[in-house]
């Protein structure tokens, strides 16, 4: 009798889905079969154009998981819809299937509740779905589902024992009431970046449960430099990882660094590094810090730092031109091979022979020092045989492989500016670069320092990574 609800076309795969009580809505519109339908405490708005869709959208409906996915390409494509359902429990005792809320999980997959029987649903990229109800109340409803900072999922029941209620990535399930109000509706949910889950209670109430996580923000944003008029100021702040996820500072337009001169953000400054002029001199000047963690989360977090007076007491400087120096990879050449030593891929050695080999990820130290705060632009070239002809080292062809030997440097798409202070530094360079991974062959190394616009002297080193 479901057949004609679980058919559905769809115009935007972006979706504002809410929990019970609350209407759930497509981002234009959702139709089936020209009709509007009714499921409990969910509310959909069907009409009868023909879908229009970029991407690819999941949505719960009773008795079927369906995925809609479409070429993004064509101007007024058509929809091909595929409903999984096997999996979900069967119609029986103590109920239907009725998947509800979905979201994404840390660990890959799909997670949904299914108030009907009652579980919680997980979902494949396959669209092999398992449910699981131990530990759950046998009158259970489980409403919203988020994924949260610990790993694991949360979920909101409201009714049998009323309670929040977490399930990890292998489906075992674990309850809590304690400090519920007495009459108590638990709906929607949702991670903070305090690290904790806030959901809402229809019986007039918002609620906060911990789930053991650390706060996104491990160190509140600072300014730290002279304080005066024409030496630079460096914006810092510390956050913290999420089930293996980092927050980004680019995800966003809004993500970064702002500059605010007596609260209100200076025009144009958006780098971590800003070199207050005169006219901030007896003004207050504090930084902005905002980062996005990426899906499952898709949670903003912001901090402020506490304001500086700008002096005049002491004379800005001449203008400087930051030099860079010291500038090396560790190790020079990376190895992608490996052995299985103690649980982890470890770098092979004469010991580790007879381990089992593995593959480790590329991981490389950048070191290098600044004669002052800076921005750092760093690029990537790749070495490729050529052969020397009159126009340089070009291509090798066929007709010119008498020629003499040379070596071309290619770019690799993008660069990765990142703020220095006076002094040593170092990061992280992973295996890829510019959106592209880094194979195996010869690298050359560029950084260059800029300060308000002066750039300084470009070092460069070489490295290599090998299969």
């Amino acid at each position: 009798m479901n057949a004609q609800r679980n058919r559905i076309l769809a115009r935007q795969p972006t979706a504002e889905l809410q929990h019970a009580g609350e209407r759930t809505r497509l981002a234009r519109e959702v139709r089936v079969m020209g009709r509007r339908l009714r499921h409990r405490n969910l509310i959909t708005r069907l009409g009868a154009r023909p879908a229009r869709v970029l991407g690819s959208l999941i949505v719960p409906l009773r008795l079927a998981v369906l995925a809609l996915s479409v070429p993004a390409a064509m101007a007024d494509p058509l929809g091909q819809i595929t409903e999984f359902s096997a999996g979900l429990n069967p119609d029986s005792s103590p109920g239907t299937s009725e998947p509800g809320s979905i979201a994404a999980g840390a660990d890959g997959t799909l997670w949904f509740t299914d108030p009907g029987t009652p579980a919680i649903g997980r979902i494949k990229p396959s669209g092999q779905i398992t449910e699981f109800s131990t530990g759950l109340h046998p009158l259970a409803y489980p409403t919203g589902i988020a994924a949260g900072p610990d790993g694991n999922l949360w979920f909101t029941d409201n009714r049998g024992k009323n309670a929040i209620g977490q399930i990890t990535p292998s489906g075992q399930i674990t309850e809590f009431s304690t400090g519920l109000n007495p009459v108590t509706y638990p709906t929607g949910i949702t991670a903070r970046p305090d690290g904790d889950l806030w959901f809402t209670d229809q019986d007039g109430a918002i609620g906060q449960i911990g789930s053991g996580a650390a706060p996104a923000l491990a160190a509140p944003a600072s300014v730290s430099g002279a304080g005066t008029a024409g030496n630079a100021e460096m914006c810092q702040a510390t956050w913290i990882d999420w089930a293996g996820y980092s927050p980004r500072t680019g995800l966003y337009p809004f993500d970064g660094s702002v500059w605010l001169r007596d609260g209100s953000p200076i025009a144009g400054q958006t780098t971590p590094t800003y070199t207050p002029t005169a006219a901030d001199i007896r003004h207050q000047l504090a930084c902005r810090a905002t980062v996005t963690y990426p899906l499952p989360f898709q949670l903003t977090a912001t901090t402020t730092s506490p304001t500086i007076s700008i002096r005049a007491d002491v004379p800005p400087p001449p203008p400087s031109t930051p030099a860079l120096s010291a500038l090396n990879v560790s190790p020079r050449t990376f190895t992608h091979r490996g052995r299985r030593v103690g649980g982890s891929c470890q770098p092979p050695t004469q010991a580790s022979r007879r381990h089992r080999p593995c593959t480790r990820p590329a991981a490389l130290t950048v070191r290098f020092t600044l004669s002052t705060t800076a921005t750092v632009t760093f690029a990537i070239e790749r070495a490729f045989p050529g052969r020397l002809t009159r126009s340089g080292c070009t291509v090798r062809t066929r007709s010119d492989r008498r020629h003499r030997r040379c070596t071309r440097l290619v770019a690799l798409p993008g660069t990765l500016a990142l703020g220095g202070v006076a002094g040593a530094n170092s990061f992280t360079l992973p295996g890829a670069f510019g959106g592209h991974t880094l194979e195996p062959g010869s690298y050359r190394l560029l950084a260059t320092p800029a300060l308000d616009g002066r750039a300084g002297n470009q070092q460069q080193t070489t490295f290599q990574i090998t299969g």
